[in-house]
């Protein structure tokens, strides 16, 4: 998620002006992030490393007017090829800044969405209540996603804007990590265990046997106190 809050960042601070009416979201595509920030994982990340994560000739772009139910369609797009056992996911899935959501990749694809809300807890969407957010949406991603034809799957069509930008996408990840995060990347803003930003559900079964196991614990240990 850290290549599309870099993402939104750059059009916010580097390109004032151009989302002022609509809510600003990030969204990208897995299949344009090659490497590990911190591939050598010595705590410090080079300009090499930047460009490696983000190889590509890609630019920013900011894809504007996009309505709540072209908002589901690219997060069902994103979902579509994962099996109901976690694997298969592919370059199309979804990196996201600004909002959340809940999928059940037992669900047929196409039909896997359960909720987005937005960071803030605004609920956007669920498939009980259907669209709950009056608005558009402009989403800041790559030039390759903005681009003809339906790149890695996603098809935003011909009701929104497509604005190419002439920062580079690694540039964007580069200027947010030197003045957005002044040079430094916590845990506490990007944990190790995620974000918590997109959520399969129900829990998977091996968390719930995860879980199971360490309540057992923790009555083993109870009653051993008790016993002492």
């Amino acid at each position: 998620m850290f290549s599309a809050d870099a993402f939104v960042w750059a059009v916010q601070n580097e390109n004032k002006g151009l989302t002022e009416v609509n809510r600003l979201l990030g969204l990208t595509n897995s299949g344009g992030i090659r490497e590990d920030l911190d591939n050598d994982e010595n705590g410090l990340i080079t300009q090499g490393e930047v460009q490696a994560v983000l190889p590509f000739q890609n630019s920013m772009a900011v894809i504007g007017n996009v309505s709540v139910p072209t908002l589901i369609a690219a997060l069902e797009n994103s979902v579509s090829r994962i099996q109901a056992s976690g694997t298969g996911t592919d370059g199309r899935f979804a990196q996201i800044s600004g909002f959340e959501f809940d999928y059940d990749r037992n669900r047929a694809a196409g039909n896997r969405i359960i909720e987005v809300r937005l960071a803030d807890g605004t609920k956007v969407w669920s498939i009980n209540e259907q669209v709950n957010f009056e608005g558009l949406f402009d989403i800041a991603t790559n030039s390759f996603l903005a681009g003809s034809g339906t790149p890695d799957g996603y098809n935003f069509g011909s009701d929104v804007t497509k604005t190419i930008l002439s920062t580079g996408y690694a540039d964007a990840l580069l200027g947010y990590i030197q003045l957005g995060l002044n040079g430094v990347i916590t845990a506490d803003a990007y944990p190790l265990s995620g974000s918590g930003r997109i959520n399969p559900v129900p829990v998977p079964a091996a968390v719930w046997l995860l879980g199971s196991g360490i309540l057992g614990l923790a009555g083993l240990r109870r009653r051993s106190l008790d016993k002492a």
